[in-house]
């Protein structure tokens, strides 16, 4: 995988890029964003 302008392998994040979620959590999300972060969530099959 390749960012910006560097290649380099990173085989640890790669694999764990598939195994991982992130989710905003910033001082900003307004209650109709965390609902909506919260049914996606509860969407997601393991």
């Amino acid at each position: 995988m390749t960012f910006s302008n560097f290649a380099f392998s990173c085989p640890n994040t790669e694999r764990l890029l598939h195994r991982i979620i992130t989710l905003p959590t910033h001082e900003g999300l307004r209650e109709a964003d965390i609902k909506k972060i919260i049914e996606t969530v509860k969407n997601i099959t393991l």
